[in-house]
Formats: structure tokens, sequence, C-alpha cells
């Protein structure tokens, strides 16, 4: 079972790979390669996804066992991706006036 400081790690690495990826599909997407720009979303949403499972693996000591040894599967990762995007359109305001303050308090969290 990973440790919390390992799965912090991993889900750092995640979310910096996810920010990426966005940042490339935009930079796809001015230059009218759509389809490209929409699969390498896809590929960041997940990514992105990823880092949420990992987030809530390091916080939730007593469900780190329900982590499958390797995420390569799809299921888990839309999954977390779903409820992310609803979390992000329910509260869209709030997240246009808040997210740096979260990205501040999300970065110092997983610096520790």
């Amino acid at each position: 079972m990973p440790s919390e400081r390992a799965l912090r790690m991993a889900a750092a690495a995640s979310f910096e790979n996810a920010a990426a990826l966005f940042e490339e599909a935009g930079l796809l997407s001015e230059h009218t390669k759509f389809a490209r720009a929409a699969a390498l979303a896809v590929i960041a949403a997940e990514e992105f996804a990823k880092s949420v499972i990992y987030l809530v693996a390091a916080l939730m000591s007593d469900q780190r066992g329900a982590l499958p040894p390797r995420l390569d599967g799809h299921e888990m990762k839309h999954r977390a991706a779903s409820a992310a995007e609803a979390a992000w359109s329910t509260n869209e305001e709030w997240w246009a006036d808040h997210i740096q303050e979260v990205n501040a308090r999300f970065q110092n969290w997983l610096a520790k």
C-alpha cells in the first residue's frame, strides 16, 4: 500500500501533467486542430481524475486498500472526471472567484 507521501507526490505529478496537457490542447485548438485538441483534452481529463483519486487516497488512509495497484483502467478515471466536471459546472461562479486560493492551498498541502 502506498504511503501518504507517495500518494501526494503522485497526485502532484498527475495534476501537473494534466495542466500541461490541457495547455497543449488549447494550443492545438488555436491552430484549428480540433480533433487532436479534443483527444488531448480527454487524456488531460483522465490525468486530472487520476490526481483526484490519488488525492482522496492520501487523505483517507482507511480507503487506500480500495486503490487498484495501477490506475491504467479508464472506468475509475472517467467516474472521477465526471464527478469533477459536475462539481465545477454546478459551482462555476464560486470557482471563478476562488480558484487561485484553492490552487494555493492545494500546492501547500502537496508540499507537506
